[in-house]
């Protein structure tokens, strides 16, 4: 979704922001479920969430 929002911004077509900030609140959402499922959690996965 991201690039796709990308492609808009570079078009000048309408909704680009929307389309870009829907792209990075799904991203963040699917890495979010990602750690939260993840059995064992280091340092690092707490350095790469925040």
């Amino acid at each position: 979704m991201g690039s796709l929002g990308t492609v808009f911004k570079i078009m000048h077509w309408p909704f680009n922001n929307m389309i870009i900030i829907i792209g990075c609140i799904g991203i963040v959402c699917v890495y979010l479920l990602h750690f939260i499922e993840k059995p064992i959690k280091e340092q690092l996965d707490y350095l790469k969430l925040a």
